[in-house]
């Protein structure tokens, strides 16, 4: 399962956010649940 959302910040910048949670990392069978969360921010030069 994965979701994003990006926010306007101003006419040059944009954050991002994402959050995935997955069952089999890696395809492995049996492997752990792992979750990741990720957040950035971009902007013109």
């Amino acid at each position: 399962m994965e979701a994003a959302w990006r926010v306007q910040l101003s006419d040059e910048a944009v954050a991002s956010f994402a959050a995935r949670l997955t069952r089999e990392p890696g395809h492995i069978a049996g492997a752990r649940p792992e979750g990741l969360l990720w957040a950035g921010v971009r902007t013109r030069w």
